[in-house]
């Protein structure tokens, strides 16, 4: 994430440093902060390790955050994004800078040509042009037929849809090949809750209201142009069932319907033209996937020639709302970037429209041979570990065991960043004559190429996430881990420090992520990426519940800000991550030494400082628990812990031993 500056004119602000229990409640870090000169000191009280692991580990870095550098989310995260982000403008500008001719088609050539379009890019003529042209033809719209297909050309040109489209999904119950599927309806505004309070539809409405106002509407326009836009999306999202799309639960999602079936179903839309318009041959579909039936036919009923206008305002407020940051001053929004850096806006023009070829010369340059071999060395060591944990596993039958290891024998290790692509020298023609020329060529090449993937087998490997992404995640169809190039920077992995050190740090995120394969989402797809829940017995399915069950109960206990409760069943797929992932390198450990310095940095790699009502809101909205109970809730399960930090009854990071859960 990035780090957001205070804004001005907040006099004072209450940081969450993140101190937290067991089971009762932590004593805080004592913090003082005076309005004197910025020579004098900050008076605070370190926490014992007893008391408060978390805190005792990152409490001098976080005071050092919250006073020196005011911003309203910092960490370790934070820090490698900063870090990487200047590495990245170092690539880019020396690329578009150097004398050397590059090769058509090249990274080098494509970085060069866009970063020097954006250089000489002119917001208030040819900015002025494009929205002009776009807004033209969205009011030259007088039917959901003209409607639909200058949606289609917004989409496939600048990657906005206010009207869901078709696209291609890896089939869930059989990985090899691809399903057409409609789309789930997407926004700047936030869909999911846009209907769960008032709070949230008034929120939205001032949003679109502002948009409209900032396109020239007088204000009776904007505010009855966006009350009847919030009606209508509402009407579309109290039908929508989220928690089942974000939680992707196949049999759920999976509706596969012919193009005839689909026809009788939406009235008001001709899908094989639609389908068409998308860029699909119809006679090369056999069935469609509807992920939300409620949904799709919500969208149908809104398309009416009663909501045409009511489209076309939306329509408007989506592009411009990602947009805005190449539009005229007069056209900024509440969230716009107001780029006064030229040099800036061109580095995130060109990051964010060639992130392949922006990754793959960050890759060239940073993943060096001696940390691939470090790494590579490091996930062997942990494949080994992981066997041992799943084969001493108690509540595992012997059956499920086999099972188990099959699966993680067959996970794949995707290390840095995708294999260079091959150099097309077609390619350099997708530099325009301009810079939104070039945008829309590219955009259009993407949508074409993902079109033409439908008769393919999919790449279950390719690349979701660029490697200069400070991420590493797990994904069930590819049954394979994905650890970025960006991520492999301290705290998380250093070439310099000990091994067990970045055990404490990579490892227990390379563990996190194969722990996925096995957490209750993981368990429905088998050894080949399928959805297959009948992989695994339901004796040790029913085992894996009751683990899950405790893990819920255990995490329910801890408390942010001393009243606040985690929830943990929200965040229990990415708890059980934690615990396994620990477990699995703790037993990798040789002597006290070891396992101090896997301690440690396991603490460090959260340090993570937010504004109160962040991390409030995180508590019923963020899958992961906040990160002082990533450290804390998840050390006090091992005994380890208490041997070599000293941790007794009485102390607050004590958990009674038949409360300690454990994954494995």
């Amino acid at each position: 994430m990035k780090l957001k500056r205070i804004l001005s004119g907040i006099a004072s602000v209450s940081l969450c440093i993140g101190v937290l229990s067991g089971c009762q409640a932590a004593a805080p870090v004592k913090e003082t902060i005076t309005e004197a000169s910025s020579t004098e000191e900050n008076v605070f009280e370190v926490p014992r390790a007893q008391d408060d692991f978390y805190g005792y580990v990152n409490a001098q870095n976080l005071i050092d955050i919250s006073t020196d550098c005011g911003y309203v989310s910092a960490g370790a995260f934070d820090d490698i994004g900063l870090q990487v982000d200047e590495q990245l403008q170092e690539i880019i500008t020396s690329i578009a800078y150097s004398d050397d001719e590059y090769e058509p088609g090249s990274n080098e050539q494509m970085i060069r040509d866009l970063y020097l379009q954006c250089l000489s890019y002119d917001r208030e003529t040819e900015g002025s042009e494009v929205f002009e042209e776009v807004f033209a033809n969205i009011d030259a719209c007088e039917s959901i037929e003209d409607l639909l297909s200058t949606n289609v050309e917004l989409g496939s040109q600048y990657g906005i849809f206010a009207v869901p489209a078709y696209e291609l999904q890896v089939n869930p119950y059989d990985t090899s090949e691809y399903l057409v599927c409609t789309s789930i309806i997407n926004s700047f505004l936030t869909l999911e809750t846009l209907g769960d309070t008032e709070a949230n539809i008034s929120n939205a409405y001032d949003q679109v209201s502002n948009l409209l106002i900032n396109l020239g509407y007088d204000y009776d326009t904007s505010t009855s142009s966006a009350r009847s836009i919030i009606q209508m999306l509402t009407s579309i999202t109290n039908v929508t069932d989220y928690d089942v799309l974000m939680n992707n639960e196949v049999d759920e999602i999976t509706n596969l319907n012919s193009i005839d079936e689909l026809d009788d179903m939406l009235t008001n839309i001709d899908v094989a033209s639609y389908l068409e318009l998308c860029g699909f041959d119809t006679s090369e579909i056999s069935e469609i996937n509807v992920f939300s039936v409620e949904q799709i036919q919500a969208i149908n009923d809104a398309l009416t020639l009663e909501n045409l206008e009511t489209w076309k305002m939306y329509t408007k407020c989506c592009f411009l709302a990602g947009f805005s940051s190449y539009m005229p001053d007069y056209y900024a929004t509440s969230t716009s970037t107001n780029y006064v850096d030229t040099e800036r806006f061109a580095f995130d023009v060109v990051n964010s429209t060639l992130p392949i070829q922006v990754g793959e010369e960050f890759v060239e340059r940073y993943y060096t041979e001696e940390i691939s071999t470090q790494l590579e060395a490091m996930c062997a060591d942990i494949k080994v570990a992981y066997i041992d944990m799943i084969n001493n596993c108690e509540w595992l039958s012997s059956s499920g065991k086999v099972s188990m290891i099959e699966k993680f024998n067959n996970i794949t290790f995707c290390l840095g960043g995708p294999e260079a692509h091959e150099i097309n020298a077609s390619d350099a023609l997708l530099i325009g004559d301009s810079l939104f020329e070039t945008i829309r060529n590219i955009k259009a090449n993407e949508a074409f190429e993902h079109i033409q993937k439908l008769n393919e087998a999919p790449d279950l490997l390719e690349w979701d996430m660029a490697p200069q992404t400070v991420n590493a995640c797990f994904s069930p169809p590819a049954n394979a881990i994905f650890i970025t190039a960006a991520i492999l920077n301290a705290p998380f992995f250093d070439l310099n420090s000990d091994y067990y050190t970045n055990l404490g740090g990579l490892g227990a995120v390379i563990c996190h992520e194969l722990s996925h394969a096995f957490d209750p989402m993981g368990m429905e797809y088998d050894s080949s990426g399928n959805y297959n829940p009948e992989w695994v017995s339901q004796e040790d399915r029913d085992n894996l519940d009751a683990i899950q069950s405790s893990v819920i109960d255990y995490y329910n206990d801890f408390t942010i800000l001393e009243v606040y409760h985690v929830d943990g069943e929200l965040t229990a797929c990415e708890n059980l991550a934690d615990i396994g992932s620990v477990q699995c390198i703790l037993s990798m450990c040789n002597n006290e030494d070891d396992i101090r310095a896997l301690f440690i940095n396991y603490a460090c790699i959260w340090e993570m400082l937010f504004h109160d009502n962040v991390i409030l809101e995180s508590l019923t909205e963020d899958v992961h628990s906040p990160a002082s109970t990533r450290v804390n809730a998840v050390v006090s399960c091992f005994d380890e812990f208490y041997e070599i930090f000293d941790v007794s009854e009485g102390d607050q990071m004590y958990v009674r031993p038949e409360n300690r859960v454990r994954r494995w």
